[in-house]
Protein backbone atom coordinates (compact mmCIF):
# COMPACT_ATOMS: atom_id res chain seq x y z
CA UNK A 1 0.00 0.00 0.00
CA UNK A 2 1.53 3.51 -0.73
CA UNK A 3 2.16 5.54 2.12
CA UNK A 4 -0.04 8.42 0.83
CA UNK A 5 -3.35 6.44 0.41
CA UNK A 6 -6.36 8.21 1.36
CA UNK A 7 -9.90 7.10 2.78
CA UNK A 8 -12.85 8.77 3.21
CA UNK A 9 -16.20 8.32 4.80
CA UNK A 10 -19.25 9.15 3.73
CA UNK A 11 -22.03 10.62 6.36
CA UNK A 12 -23.84 7.96 5.47
CA UNK A 13 -21.40 4.84 5.64
CA UNK A 14 -20.82 2.92 8.73
CA UNK A 15 -18.09 0.38 7.44
CA UNK A 16 -14.40 0.03 8.72
CA UNK A 17 -11.52 -0.32 6.02
CA UNK A 18 -10.47 -4.48 7.08
CA UNK A 19 -7.26 -5.75 7.32
CA UNK A 20 -7.13 -9.31 5.98
CA UNK A 21 -5.08 -11.83 4.56
CA UNK A 22 -2.77 -13.48 6.86
CA UNK A 23 -0.75 -13.42 10.39
CA UNK A 24 2.00 -10.85 10.55
CA UNK A 25 0.47 -8.05 8.14
CA UNK A 26 1.69 -4.38 8.00
CA UNK A 27 -0.27 -1.64 7.50
CA UNK A 28 2.20 1.39 7.02
CA UNK A 29 1.03 4.97 5.96
CA UNK A 30 -1.96 6.48 4.94
CA UNK A 31 -5.12 8.47 6.19
CA UNK A 32 -8.94 7.63 7.24
CA UNK A 33 -11.12 10.49 7.76
CA UNK A 34 -14.56 10.75 8.76
CA UNK A 35 -16.60 13.48 7.04
CA UNK A 36 -19.17 13.64 10.71
CA UNK A 37 -20.61 16.86 11.31
CA UNK A 38 -21.18 17.82 14.53
CA UNK A 39 -25.18 17.55 15.44
CA UNK A 40 -25.42 21.09 15.61
CA UNK A 41 -24.55 22.03 12.09
CA UNK A 42 -26.68 19.04 10.05
CA UNK A 43 -27.97 15.63 10.79
CA UNK A 44 -26.69 13.13 13.73
CA UNK A 45 -23.68 11.86 13.04
CA UNK A 46 -23.45 8.03 11.72
CA UNK A 47 -19.67 7.61 11.74
CA UNK A 48 -20.01 7.72 15.43
CA UNK A 49 -20.85 4.00 15.68
CA UNK A 50 -18.30 2.84 13.24
CA UNK A 51 -14.51 1.61 13.22
CA UNK A 52 -11.94 3.14 10.86
CA UNK A 53 -9.68 0.19 10.68
CA UNK A 54 -10.36 -3.31 12.07
CA UNK A 55 -8.07 -6.61 11.88
CA UNK A 56 -9.97 -9.43 11.08
CA UNK A 57 -8.51 -12.40 12.57
CA UNK A 58 -5.21 -11.08 12.07
CA UNK A 59 -2.62 -12.05 14.66
CA UNK A 60 1.20 -10.19 14.77
CA UNK A 61 -0.43 -7.08 12.88
CA UNK A 62 1.41 -3.94 12.71
CA UNK A 63 0.52 -0.59 12.00
CA UNK A 64 2.22 1.84 11.77
CA UNK A 65 2.24 5.85 10.43
CA UNK A 66 -1.57 5.92 10.33
CA UNK A 67 -3.62 8.81 10.93
CA UNK A 68 -7.49 8.22 11.67
CA UNK A 69 -9.76 11.49 12.27
CA UNK A 70 -13.15 11.94 12.88
CA UNK A 71 -14.63 8.42 13.51
CA UNK A 72 -16.65 5.86 16.38
CA UNK A 73 -13.67 3.75 17.05
CA UNK A 74 -10.27 4.60 15.38
CA UNK A 75 -7.89 0.98 15.64
CA UNK A 76 -10.24 -2.31 16.25
CA UNK A 77 -8.25 -5.55 17.71
CA UNK A 78 -11.76 -6.75 18.54
CA UNK A 79 -11.19 -10.45 16.94
CA UNK A 80 -9.90 -13.74 17.43
CA UNK A 81 -7.06 -14.12 17.15
CA UNK A 82 -6.03 -10.59 16.83
CA UNK A 83 -2.72 -10.94 19.95
CA UNK A 84 0.41 -9.66 19.71
CA UNK A 85 -0.53 -6.56 17.43
CA UNK A 86 1.50 -3.56 17.35
CA UNK A 87 0.53 -0.25 16.75
CA UNK A 88 3.48 2.46 16.09
CA UNK A 89 3.85 6.25 14.97
CA UNK A 90 -0.26 6.18 14.94
CA UNK A 91 -2.36 9.31 15.47
CA UNK A 92 -6.08 8.89 16.41
CA UNK A 93 -7.99 12.54 16.33
CA UNK A 94 -11.52 13.12 17.34
CA UNK A 95 -12.44 9.52 18.10
CA UNK A 96 -16.14 9.60 19.46
CA UNK A 97 -15.86 6.00 21.31
CA UNK A 98 -12.48 4.13 21.78
CA UNK A 99 -9.35 5.23 20.43
CA UNK A 100 -8.31 1.76 20.52
CA UNK A 101 -10.72 -1.52 20.46
CA UNK A 102 -9.59 -4.30 22.16
CA UNK A 103 -12.64 -5.83 23.93
CA UNK A 104 -11.08 -9.14 23.45
CA UNK A 105 -8.19 -8.46 25.42
CA UNK A 106 -5.97 -9.29 22.26
CA UNK A 107 -2.20 -8.82 23.76
CA UNK A 108 -0.57 -5.55 22.25
CA UNK A 109 1.56 -2.79 22.50
CA UNK A 110 1.35 1.15 21.31
CA UNK A 111 4.21 2.67 21.23
CA UNK A 112 5.34 6.68 19.96
CA UNK A 113 1.78 7.28 19.26
CA UNK A 114 -0.74 9.96 19.98
CA UNK A 115 -4.44 9.87 20.70
CA UNK A 116 -5.86 13.33 20.38
CA UNK A 117 -9.33 13.76 21.98
CA UNK A 118 -10.59 10.58 22.11
CA UNK A 119 -14.53 9.23 23.91
CA UNK A 120 -12.04 6.74 25.79
CA UNK A 121 -8.85 5.62 25.28
CA UNK A 122 -8.55 1.99 25.04
CA UNK A 123 -11.86 -0.40 25.43
CA UNK A 124 -11.53 -3.39 27.26
CA UNK A 125 -13.84 -6.15 27.32
CA UNK A 126 -18.25 -6.22 27.66
CA UNK A 127 -18.44 -9.58 28.25
CA UNK A 128 -17.44 -12.08 30.39
CA UNK A 129 -14.25 -14.43 28.57
CA UNK A 130 -14.04 -17.10 30.87
CA UNK A 131 -11.28 -18.51 32.93
CA UNK A 132 -7.82 -18.20 31.44
CA UNK A 133 -7.57 -14.64 29.83
CA UNK A 134 -6.16 -11.92 31.50
CA UNK A 135 -2.26 -12.50 31.13
CA UNK A 136 -2.50 -10.42 28.40
CA UNK A 137 -0.60 -7.02 28.88
CA UNK A 138 -1.12 -4.10 26.78
CA UNK A 139 1.96 -1.71 27.11
CA UNK A 140 2.27 1.79 26.14
CA UNK A 141 4.97 3.58 26.17
CA UNK A 142 6.45 6.89 24.49
CA UNK A 143 2.89 7.54 23.79
CA UNK A 144 0.13 10.47 24.51
CA UNK A 145 -3.35 10.88 25.06
CA UNK A 146 -5.63 12.96 26.06
CA UNK A 147 -9.86 12.53 26.39
CA UNK A 148 -12.32 15.04 24.90
CA UNK A 149 -15.72 15.49 25.54
CA UNK A 150 -18.01 14.23 22.29
CA UNK A 151 -20.62 15.92 20.65
CA UNK A 152 -22.06 12.24 19.04
CA UNK A 153 -21.05 9.26 21.37
CA UNK A 154 -21.64 5.40 20.62
CA UNK A 155 -23.91 4.83 23.69
CA UNK A 156 -26.60 6.68 22.97
CA UNK A 157 -29.30 8.28 25.42
CA UNK A 158 -25.78 9.35 27.34
CA UNK A 159 -25.60 13.20 27.97
CA UNK A 160 -23.41 15.03 25.41
CA UNK A 161 -20.47 16.44 25.42
CA UNK A 162 -18.82 13.99 27.58
CA UNK A 163 -16.06 11.72 27.66
CA UNK A 164 -15.26 8.73 29.73
CA UNK A 165 -11.86 7.32 30.95
CA UNK A 166 -8.29 6.38 29.79
CA UNK A 167 -8.70 2.73 30.17
CA UNK A 168 -12.00 0.70 30.35
CA UNK A 169 -11.66 -2.80 31.31
CA UNK A 170 -15.21 -3.98 31.51
CA UNK A 171 -18.75 -2.91 30.85
CA UNK A 172 -21.48 -2.23 33.55
CA UNK A 173 -19.58 -4.67 35.82
CA UNK A 174 -20.42 -7.89 33.35
CA UNK A 175 -16.59 -8.46 33.46
CA UNK A 176 -14.69 -9.36 36.12
CA UNK A 177 -11.59 -7.23 37.10
CA UNK A 178 -9.76 -10.59 37.82
CA UNK A 179 -9.35 -11.28 33.94
CA UNK A 180 -8.20 -7.55 33.34
CA UNK A 181 -4.87 -7.66 31.43
CA UNK A 182 -1.39 -5.58 33.56
CA UNK A 183 -0.90 -2.89 32.06
CA UNK A 184 2.70 -0.99 31.50
CA UNK A 185 2.91 2.88 31.18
Amino acid sequence: MRAAAQFLGGTGVNEPVYIGGGSQLCWSGSQILGQCRPPRRGPPCTTSTASSLKGSNQPQMQIEKLLVFDHGDGISFDAQPDANWSVRGVRVKYSRDDCLEDDLLNAGIVDDSFFDGCYDVMSGPRVHLGPGRGSTSSPSKNSLMRLQPMDAIYETGQPVPQHEAFWKWSHSGSTPSSIAPSLAL
